[in-house]
């Protein structure tokens, strides 16, 4: 009988993290709030605010009533790294435009980024 087989010895150790209970998901958020002396502790805001999307869905699939939170949360981050690409690529077109201009360059005008909008205010 190996160590592993008394039903005394503890199970073996693993990498892998189960969450496929409620009680399961409940407890590791809870352990993300607070992982114990010595680590620091999060608020539940800043807790949903560096919670990754893996997490954000096992806890749509577990407590339904905060499905909706996850899934408006889930769109919003989609449109913010939207935003983000496009204002990258304008940043980059203003980039090259600005050192042209710098430079003495002849300059053309760069087309507008739909994205980005035409700058009229």
């Amino acid at each position: 009988m190996s160590s592993h087989d008394s039903p005394t010895a503890p199970p073996p150790v693993t990498n892998e993290l189960d969450l496929e209970s409620a009680e399961a998901v409940r407890a590791f958020c809870g352990l993300c709030l607070d992982p114990g002396p010595g680590r620091v502790r999060r608020t539940p805001r800043h807790f949903v605010e560096i919670m990754p999307p893996w997490l954000g869905r096992a806890v749509a699939e577990r407590a339904p009533h905060l499905r909706d939170h996850v899934r408006r949360i889930a769109a919003q981050r989609a449109e913010i790294e939207q935003v983000e690409a496009a204002m990258a690529a304008e940043q980059t077109v203003f980039a090259e435009a600005l050192r042209a201009w710098i430079a003495g360059k002849p300059q053309s005008v760069p087309a507008k980024s739909a994205a980005v909008g035409d700058g009229a205010a």
